[in-house]
């Protein structure tokens, strides 16, 4: 009877595989998810060290997400050096960090019962800022792709796609028809130019024509697109966003319009979480009237609270990191994602998305309620042309690079900021005490002299 019902469990987990079902504590392929289940509570969340405490997993749990999405910095799998400085780890090293996450108890009982899928950033790309001239890339996507069981061709199991990319960019589907949901993560890592270079281009066109695809075929009513940086701040002079590859944003702003469906966007990256909201856009070819949003949740582990304390990551936060953009607050200590979809059918009203941000407690700390296919009347406030093609006009030549460039220097100054504080401080304790030293030698020598003149006489 044993043998039995062993083999009934095999064949039932290969045939939910076959049928594409959702099977809890089955690693997801890329397509089509639990096509009779809708997806009604998602959670997500970036930037998590293995070797930190790792509070955030119990209230995660407690929300009981149906899927976890990791928008990047699953692991920093590069190394760190003082003050702020990193540089890429051995292979070695960056597959002992993910399985040490692995094994977290915490986050092995919550994987154990809740699908995982996720795309990368930096950190767990394996450099910092890195792009496609890092040499071990590939070796980085083999680890990346086993963290997450990726599927592998095994008796009835289908090889996932992703093993096949350059990148690690995929798309997952789930629920029925009327009430369907796209999660397309994307890759700004693999295939990503010098962010100083003209004509610089973040996914690479293999990726572009695999994405506008994935969005003009979507049948999805809400299309979740994940990215690992910010997507629509562009005001924010410190820090990785997509503004930093001008024609890249404007293509993307293009694709965005290719969807039938609402699309939001979620991101990491930043250490503290907002939201983000692009004003209404107006014309015969304009899809999303009513804007797009963009959540951004990233500080599992450590957040600018952290590295900042006593207020003053409040006041840096909005200081600097303000956006004309954000339609939040911001919100500086560790944080998580959530996701609650209300289906219109079941509730009489137009379908609903709640978003919230959500603290170590589990409680919400950001909210905001986007309504599925809602269009704005407010004309006046659309997106005027050159605030769209102004990205494919004469800004995105010599000025814009240049710019860009400048930027980029000052990210280097503030970062190195620390090392320079400190340097300017030894440097003048040590003359400090070179002086005191040379005061006390004179003094002493005055006194040796007064002395021997005493004798003298």
């Amino acid at each position: 009877m044993k043998k039995m019902s062993g083999m009934a469990a095999v064949l039932a987990v290969c045939m939910a595989l076959l049928s594409h079902s959702f099977v809890v504590g089955v690693p997801l392929s890329e397509g089509m998810q639990s096509p009779e289940q809708p997806l009604t509570r998602l959670a997500f969340g970036s930037c998590s060290k293995h070797d930190r405490p790792q509070p955030l997993w119990s209230p995660i749990s407690d929300f009981q997400p149906q899927l976890w999405i990791w928008l990047g910095d699953v692991v920093y799998a590069d190394t760190k050096h003082f003050p702020m400085f990193w540089e890429p780890s051995p292979v070695s090293v960056m597959k002992a960090k993910y399985d040490a996450q692995k094994a977290r108890p915490a986050y092995h009982n919550f994987s154990s019962s809740t699908p995982i899928i996720g795309t990368w950033d930096d950190h767990d790309y394996g450099v910092n800022n890195g792009g496609a001239a890092y040499l071990e890339r590939e070796q980085s996507k083999q680890l990346f792709l086993d963290f997450f069981d990726e599927p592998k061709a095994y008796i009835h199991i289908r090889t996932s796609a992703r093993w096949t990319r350059n990148g690690v960019y995929g798309a997952y589907t789930f629920g029925p028809a009327g009430k369907r949901v796209k999660v397309i993560l994307l890759d700004v890592r693999y295939n990503r130019d010098d962010p100083t270079v003209p004509d610089r281009d973040i996914l690479g066109e293999e990726q572009w024509q695999w994405f506008e695809r994935e969005l003009r075929e979507s049948d999805a009513q809400i299309n979740f697109v994940g990215s690992g940086i910010q997507v629509l701040p562009r005001d924010k002079p410190v820090q990785e966003k997509w503004t930093n590859f001008p024609r890249s944003l404007a293509r993307l702003e293009k694709t965005l319009q290719l969807s039938k469906g609402t699309v939001v966007l979620l991101s990491g990256d930043v250490h503290y979480a907002e939201i983000f909201k692009t004003r209404p856009r107006c014309g015969a070819e304009a899809k999303h009237y009513e804007g797009i949003y963009e959540i951004t949740s990233s500080g599992m582990t450590h957040c600018l609270h952290d590295h900042f304390p006593l207020g003053f990551g409040h006041s840096i936060f909005n200081a600097v990191m303000g956006s004309k953009w954000r339609v939040s607050g911001g919100f500086e200590h560790r944080n998580f994602g959530t996701i609650e979809i209300a289906w219109g059918e079941e509730t009489g009203h137009p379908t609903e998305i709640q978003v919230s941000i959500r603290g170590e407690a589990g409680q919400k700390a950001l909210e905001q309620t986007i309504v599925v296919g809602a269009k704005s009347d407010d004309e006046h406030r659309c997106m005027i042309d050159a605030e769209v093609s102004g990205y494919e006009s004469a800004q995105d030549s010599w000025m814009t690079w240049h710019s860009d460039v400048f930027i980029n220097s000052l990210n280097y100054a503030i970062l190195a900021s620390p090392a320079v504080v400190v340097l300017v401080l030894a440097i003048l304790i040590y003359r400090r005490r070179s002086q005191h030293s040379n005061h006390v030698q004179s003094k002493s020598s005055n006194t040796k002299k007064r002395v021997n003149k005493k004798k003298t006489k």
